[in-house]
């Protein structure tokens, strides 16, 4: 990214203001976060080898229960965008309702819904968490 943003600008990491550089071995303070404008999932049936249409997202913010957005997996198990809006940095949830399409993909099911809370520390534009899933297990990652 390039012009007025921090991000990926080594050199523009900090300012210092009037009190010129930090002294030597201090930790570099790391550049004002910025809203995350997107916030994208994805979804795959490690048991079926596939990814999982049809699951519904809700994006909460932790502090007030706030929702910032939904969405349902589409054919490819994503969701391109679950906010509609810049989503300030702070923590937030992401609930995924896996009991109908691990019902009926599997005949049963052991987590009906998956919640992932992740930090937004506002260092990137763009955060993707994708879920591996299965009837019986669940696990994810911060994507690129």
């Amino acid at each position: 990214m390039t012009g007025g943003s921090p991000r990926g600008n080594i050199a523009g990491l900090h300012s210092t203001g009037d009190r010129g550089p930090p002294p030597e071995g201090a930790p570099i303070p790391l550049p004002e976060s910025e809203p995350v404008e997107r916030l994208s999932t994805h979804v795959l049936d490690v048991s079926a080898g596939k990814p999982a249409e049809g699951i519904p997202v809700v994006l909460v913010r932790d502090t007030d229960q706030a929702v910032l957005g939904r969405g349902t997996t589409d054919a490819d198990g994503r969701v391109a965008r679950l906010n509609d809006e810049p989503i300030p940095p702070g923590d937030v949830a992401l609930t995924f309702d896996v009991d109908a399409y691990m019902t009926r993909t599997h005949g049963t099911v052991f987590h009906p819904r998956i919640t992932v809370h992740v930090r937004l520390d506002g260092h990137r534009a763009h955060y993707h968490l994708p879920v591996l899933a299965g009837p019986f297990s669940h696990t994810t990652y911060l994507g690129s």
